[in-house]
């Protein structure tokens, strides 16, 4: 029967597993101890010019172990070798770009990018003038990363001589992320010059990712009229990415949250994007107050998406006071129409604190009338962890008229990992009338794994 073989595959799991895990442990370590030793061997055969062998023992290295620790190292030094071989050519250039592109957080990068400027010079020379233009594209990605470094120290400066330096290389730069270091610099110089800056950066900049950056920056300079106003004329701009507009959101609700609380709930309300509801959501919850709760109730009543609607609940019990909103979201739960609105009202109570939240979830697992909210209940009694929610869970598994709650039940009590969870987990594998209650109470047991779910599932075994 059915049951049986699913019985017999998750004890011949449980079994493999144990002693699959030690084994493959260990013949990792082998490995890399093989090639740690494969490694050696060729290194010495460099250092004593043996070139030939040297070459054939790291290309055995790659070819066993491609993915040790050493391969980077290996491919180093073949590309070395055949330098010292063959002189600069094509292929030792291409060979230590191929390391660069394969591992860029090798500890060789700067060795290898050194040695073919190098080669490039050199085949620049022989009249191959594509060398030249990857050299000059090299030397000039070395010069920008210089430039970061530099842009650091300017940052603790904080001078207008510092601030031009870092305008000058945003403006000759055409790496996005020199220039969207930049826009996280600016935030740091506190002038007209660099918020104007921060703004041109933000309007115009052919990077969604900078422009997003310097409205992120401009969300960091309180105290500035201007501001707000252009704010809240990118978030405005329909052409402008939606994301881009709800970062501007989010910059306003960072400076001016409470100052601009009707035009973030008007945002929330009328935003046919998924995206600049959620900013503004975001920055009404930090308003966590009387003021910020009517805002919320205002979007949660007249927003025009359904998923700002629900995710106001969500504010609701993820940042304010619970003997704010609890009377309103018990409300919702247990009279809303909308069993999608009542879930989530359900989900905003679960995440207050534990006293406040689990007797009202354990009161609906076990009484609610609607199967479905039961069922919803269920499925976040086991989030408390708790000895009285695994309680609740056996006595739902063994009671329950739902089997999809009883279902549910199972596959929650299989997350405690919990000797007192076996017994309800044995007598429903053997006893409920629903098979996928069977199978579920079977693979809670495989996973508490302990010496007692094993004999439980000896039993079920012996008894089918």
């Amino acid at each position: 029967m059915r049951t049986l073989k699913i019985i017999l595959s998750v004890w011949l799991s449980l079994t493999m597993a144990s002693l699959a895990a030690p084994a493959n442990s260990r013949a990792a370590n082998e490995a890399q101890e093989e090639a740690a030793k494969l490694y050696q061997s060729a290194w010495n055969l460099y250092l004593a010019e043996n070139y030939d062998q040297s070459e054939a023992g790291f290309r055995n290295l790659l070819q066993r172990y491609p993915k040790s620790r050493w391969a980077d190292d290996s491919e180093y030094w073949l590309c070395t070798i055949q330098v010292k071989r063959d002189g600069d050519t094509p292929q030792a250039f291409g060979c230590y770009e191929s390391l660069v592109e394969r591992h860029p957080n090798t500890r060789y990068r700067d060795d290898a990018e050194a040695q073919m400027i190098t080669i490039g010079h050199t085949l620049a020379r022989q009249g191959m003038d594509q060398y030249a233009e990857k050299v000059s594209a090299m030397r000039e990605g070395q010069d920008e990363e210089l430039a970061l470094m530099a842009i650091s120290a300017l940052e603790d400066i904080g001078d207008d001589e510092s601030l031009e330096a870092v305008l000058e290389l945003y403006r000759r730069s055409q790496r996005e992320d020199v220039r969207e270091r930049v826009a996280r610099v600016l935030e740091d110089f506190r002038s007209e010059r660099a918020t104007q800056s921060l703004m041109e950066i933000a309007r115009n900049d052919a990077s969604h990712k900078v422009r997003q950056r310097a409205l992120r920056s401009l969300g960091e300079r309180e105290g500035e009229a201007d501001v707000v106003p252009f704010l809240k004329e990118i978030a405005a701009d329909a052409s402008q990415p939606h994301e881009n507009r709800a970062y501007a959101v989010r910059s306003i609700g960072e400076l001016a949250a409470r100052q601009e609380l009707a035009y973030l709930t008007q945002i929330a309300i009328q935003s046919e994007q998924e995206v600049m509801g959620r900013a503004a959501l975001g920055a009404i919850g930090d308003i966590n107050d009387q003021a910020g709760f009517d805002a919320l109730r205002q979007v949660f009543e007249q927003a025009v998406l359904e998923r700002t609607r629900r995710r106001a609940l969500l504010v609701l019990g993820d940042d304010f006071p619970s003997e704010m909103v609890l009377p309103f979201l018990r409300e919702l739960v247990m009279s809303h129409g909308d069993n999608e609105v009542r879930k989530t009202a359900l989900a905003a109570i679960a995440d207050m604190d534990d006293e406040i939240a689990f007797p009202f979830v354990r009161d609906l697992a076990l009484n609610a009338a609607s199967p479905v909210m039961r069922e919803t209940a269920v499925r976040m009694l086991d989030e408390f962890r708790s000895e009285e929610s695994l309680l609740t869970l056996a006595q739902i598994l063994g009671q329950d008229r739902s089997h999809a709650c009883r279902l549910r039940a199972a596959r929650g009590l299989g997350e405690f990992n919990d000797d007192r969870s076996v017994e309800a987990l044995k007598k429903a594998a053997m006893e409920d009338a629903h098979t996928a209650v069977r199978r579920a109470a079977v693979n809670s047991l495989g996973e508490i794994g302990t010496p007692a779910a094993k004999q439980a599932l000896v039993e079920i075994l012996n008894r089918n």
